[in-house]
Protein backbone atom coordinates (compact mmCIF):
# COMPACT_ATOMS: atom_id res chain seq x y z
CA UNK A 1 0.00 0.00 0.00
CA UNK A 2 1.32 3.48 -0.91
CA UNK A 3 0.97 6.59 1.28
CA UNK A 4 -1.18 9.21 -0.45
CA UNK A 5 0.82 11.98 1.27
CA UNK A 6 4.46 11.05 0.52
CA UNK A 7 4.19 8.02 -1.81
CA UNK A 8 6.15 5.66 0.44
CA UNK A 9 5.28 1.99 0.11
CA UNK A 10 3.99 0.53 3.39
CA UNK A 11 2.82 -2.90 4.43
CA UNK A 12 -0.79 -3.70 3.49
CA UNK A 13 -1.85 -3.87 7.15
CA UNK A 14 -0.33 -0.47 8.10
CA UNK A 15 -2.73 2.24 9.34
CA UNK A 16 -0.09 5.00 9.34
CA UNK A 17 2.82 5.71 7.01
CA UNK A 18 6.21 4.56 8.34
CA UNK A 19 7.96 7.58 6.80
CA UNK A 20 5.70 10.62 7.34
CA UNK A 21 3.16 9.26 9.87
CA UNK A 22 0.12 10.21 7.79
CA UNK A 23 -2.97 8.05 8.10
CA UNK A 24 -3.29 5.62 5.23
CA UNK A 25 -6.84 5.96 3.99
CA UNK A 26 -6.74 3.23 1.41
CA UNK A 27 -4.68 1.70 -1.31
CA UNK A 28 -3.09 4.15 -3.74
CA UNK A 29 -1.99 2.53 -6.97
CA UNK A 30 1.66 2.70 -7.93
CA UNK A 31 2.52 5.26 -10.64
CA UNK A 32 2.21 3.82 -14.13
CA UNK A 33 4.13 4.58 -17.31
CA UNK A 34 2.14 6.18 -20.15
CA UNK A 35 1.47 3.77 -23.02
CA UNK A 36 3.98 3.93 -25.86
CA UNK A 37 2.59 4.64 -29.34
CA UNK A 38 2.33 1.54 -31.52
CA UNK A 39 3.11 1.46 -35.20
CA UNK A 40 5.69 2.74 -37.64
CA UNK A 41 6.21 6.10 -39.34
CA UNK A 42 5.22 6.54 -42.99
CA UNK A 43 6.41 9.68 -44.79
CA UNK A 44 4.95 10.90 -48.08
CA UNK A 45 6.73 13.82 -49.76
CA UNK A 46 5.62 15.93 -52.70
CA UNK A 47 8.63 17.18 -54.62
CA UNK A 48 8.81 20.93 -55.14
CA UNK A 49 10.70 20.87 -58.45
CA UNK A 50 7.95 19.11 -60.40
CA UNK A 51 5.50 21.40 -62.17
CA UNK A 52 1.82 21.58 -61.33
CA UNK A 53 2.00 23.72 -58.20
CA UNK A 54 -1.67 24.66 -58.53
CA UNK A 55 -2.84 21.07 -58.99
CA UNK A 56 -4.18 19.63 -55.74
CA UNK A 57 -2.93 16.29 -54.41
CA UNK A 58 -4.60 14.32 -51.61
CA UNK A 59 -3.48 11.33 -49.54
CA UNK A 60 -5.77 8.51 -48.37
CA UNK A 61 -4.61 5.78 -45.95
CA UNK A 62 -6.74 2.63 -45.73
CA UNK A 63 -9.74 4.58 -46.99
CA UNK A 64 -9.34 7.54 -44.61
CA UNK A 65 -8.67 11.00 -46.06
CA UNK A 66 -5.43 12.31 -44.51
CA UNK A 67 -5.16 15.71 -46.13
CA UNK A 68 -3.55 17.37 -49.09
CA UNK A 69 0.06 17.78 -50.15
CA UNK A 70 1.43 21.06 -51.44
CA UNK A 71 4.71 21.19 -53.41
CA UNK A 72 7.70 20.65 -51.12
CA UNK A 73 5.53 19.36 -48.25
CA UNK A 74 5.97 16.08 -46.36
CA UNK A 75 3.32 14.33 -44.29
CA UNK A 76 4.26 11.70 -41.71
CA UNK A 77 1.72 9.24 -40.36
CA UNK A 78 1.93 6.57 -37.66
CA UNK A 79 0.71 3.38 -39.29
CA UNK A 80 -0.63 0.83 -36.78
CA UNK A 81 -0.40 -2.37 -38.86
CA UNK A 82 2.38 -3.96 -40.86
CA UNK A 83 0.83 -3.12 -44.24
CA UNK A 84 -1.15 -0.05 -45.31
CA UNK A 85 -2.92 0.84 -48.55
CA UNK A 86 -2.22 4.36 -49.79
CA UNK A 87 -4.08 6.28 -52.45
CA UNK A 88 -2.56 9.39 -54.00
CA UNK A 89 -4.98 11.49 -56.02
CA UNK A 90 -4.48 14.58 -58.12
CA UNK A 91 -7.31 16.90 -58.99
CA UNK A 92 -7.07 18.52 -62.39
CA UNK A 93 -9.29 18.30 -65.47
CA UNK A 94 -9.81 14.60 -64.74
CA UNK A 95 -8.94 13.16 -61.30
CA UNK A 96 -6.13 10.59 -61.40
CA UNK A 97 -5.37 8.08 -58.68
CA UNK A 98 -2.46 5.81 -57.86
CA UNK A 99 -2.84 3.03 -55.28
CA UNK A 100 0.11 1.55 -53.40
CA UNK A 101 0.53 -1.15 -50.79
CA UNK A 102 3.25 -0.13 -48.34
CA UNK A 103 4.94 -1.97 -45.52
CA UNK A 104 7.11 -1.00 -42.59
CA UNK A 105 9.91 1.40 -43.43
CA UNK A 106 8.24 2.78 -46.57
CA UNK A 107 8.89 6.29 -47.84
CA UNK A 108 7.15 7.70 -50.90
CA UNK A 109 8.24 10.69 -52.97
CA UNK A 110 5.80 11.91 -55.62
CA UNK A 111 5.17 14.85 -57.90
CA UNK A 112 2.89 16.14 -60.63
CA UNK A 113 3.88 16.91 -64.22
CA UNK A 114 1.68 19.04 -66.40
CA UNK A 115 0.89 17.87 -69.90
CA UNK A 116 -0.91 19.48 -72.80
CA UNK A 117 -4.12 17.54 -72.14
CA UNK A 118 -3.57 15.40 -69.03
CA UNK A 119 -1.68 16.05 -65.81
CA UNK A 120 0.42 13.11 -64.65
CA UNK A 121 1.11 11.80 -61.14
CA UNK A 122 4.76 10.77 -60.89
CA UNK A 123 6.23 8.50 -58.23
CA UNK A 124 9.90 9.41 -58.08
CA UNK A 125 10.98 7.15 -55.24
CA UNK A 126 9.19 4.32 -53.44
CA UNK A 127 10.90 2.21 -50.82
CA UNK A 128 9.04 -0.75 -49.33
CA UNK A 129 6.02 -0.64 -51.62
CA UNK A 130 4.13 -2.37 -54.38
CA UNK A 131 2.15 -0.42 -56.97
CA UNK A 132 -1.40 -1.82 -57.16
CA UNK A 133 -2.92 0.57 -59.68
CA UNK A 134 -1.59 3.45 -61.79
CA UNK A 135 -3.25 5.91 -64.13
Amino acid sequence: MFCSHCGTQNETSALFCTKCGAQIAGEVPAPTQPPQPQGWPLTITRESQFTGALVGATVTLDGHDCGSLTPGQSLTFTVPGQIVHVSLKIWSMAPLQMRLRLWQGAHVTCGIKLGAFVNKLVIKNVAGAEVLEMP
